[in-house]
């Protein structure tokens, strides 16, 4: 048996030694972040992407020399990837996605993305193919895909300063990214040009995105396609010279349109569906020189449609109203006869 004194000894050294590990980890604290640099022609930590980020940790950046790197990246740590230029910095996804963005708080920059054509696969072909959340996207250049960008099921993540163009679908898509509407903001696409694809936006299901001070111009068919949305902001923007609608609302709620230029669609500047369309504000904007009409409305009425545009709905109460005068005129004609 151990005497008082040597209990006591062994005691305080537990706890002695117990202190100095717990000061250590404070000290050491997490492992710092460090930067992995990529070159295809060698000279690099690492000579493809995908390789640096097998091998990196939390928090760490990848530099990308320039090049063109013909690869699938699935990126599923919270890391940043950033180009040397996304003139000369390049991810060829070769006929499949080029990067899937699966992990939070991921960062991309100064890339170029491109070739994810050929036959559709599921998921849906994509350049960028995003269901992560708190994802940031900077001065990237995404064209020649299938289909550029698509946020599915992802909340918080921003889309900025890049160029969105020549994508054979869609440039910009959300899918069911209503999971965000019971916060202050959602995904935001800011500072952009979208442009030269078949439609710029698609919406399907979409709340609380937000698209800040983009160009959305000469697309093949709607700049714009929003469909189940609720809570979804347009300001600032120029959308003009699509091929169809401005913009078009089907089935969109409580959402706002404002301060933007809507000039010279092929279709109206902004199509909307009443009749399950709701409380949608468009307020100081310029909306002029659309070829079918600035403003056009559809309401549903038993199982057909009674289309009304502003034009349309003016010109029938100038002729309700001559109808009803021309009425009270014969009426009294007759009674004094």
């Amino acid at each position: 048996m151990f005497g008082n004194q040597a209990v006591k000894v062994i005691c305080l050294t537990f706890l002695l030694a117990g202190a100095a590990l717990v000061l250590m980890l404070m000290v050491a604290g997490p492992g710092e972040a460090k930067t992995l640099t990529v070159d295809d022609d060698g000279g690099a930590d690492h000579a493809s992407i995908q390789d640096a980020i097998d091998n990196a940790t939390e928090g760490d950046t990848v530099f990308v020399h320039a090049g063109i790197y013909r690869e699938q990246v699935v990126v599923n740590k919270s890391i940043s990837i950033i180009g040397n230029n996304r003139n000369n910095t390049v991810i060829n996804g070769s006929g499949k996605t080029a990067v899937e963005i699966t992990a939070d708080n991921v960062t991309l920059e100064c890339m170029t993305i491109e070739g994810s054509m050929g036959a559709d696969t599921y998921p849906l072909l994509r350049g960028i193919y995003v269901t992560g959340n708190y994802c940031a996207i900077k001065n990237c250049r995404i064209i020649n895909n299938l289909r550029g960008i698509g946020f599915v099921d992802s909340e918080l993540n921003k889309l900025q300063n890049c160029l969105v163009e020549y994508n054979q679908m869609v440039g910009i898509s959300f899918i069911n990214t209503e999971v965000a509407i019971h916060k202050k903001r959602g995904n935001i696409i800011q500072n952009s040009i979208i442009q030269v694809n078949v439609h710029g936006f698609y919406l399907s299901d979409a709340s609380n995105v937000s698209i800040d001070n983009c160009t959305i111009r000469e697309n093949e068919k709607d700049g714009i396609y929003s469909i189940n949305g609720r809570k979804n902001t347009i300001k600032n923007c120029i959308i003009q010279n699509n091929g169809e609608n401005g913009i078009e609302f089907t089935t969109e709620n409580n959402t706002l349109v404002t301060n933007c230029t809507i000039i010279g669609n092929g279709g109206y500047g902004i199509y909307q569906d009443l009749g399950k369309t709701q409380d949608n504000s468009f307020m100081d904007n310029e909306i002029q020189d659309n070829r079918k009409g600035n403003i056009k409305t559809v309401r549903y009425e038993s199982s057909s449609y009674v289309y009304f545009s502003d034009e349309e709905l003016f010109r029938a109460l100038g002729i309700v109203a001559a109808v009803i005068f021309i009425s009270i005129v014969v009426y009294f004609v007759v009674k004094k006869d």
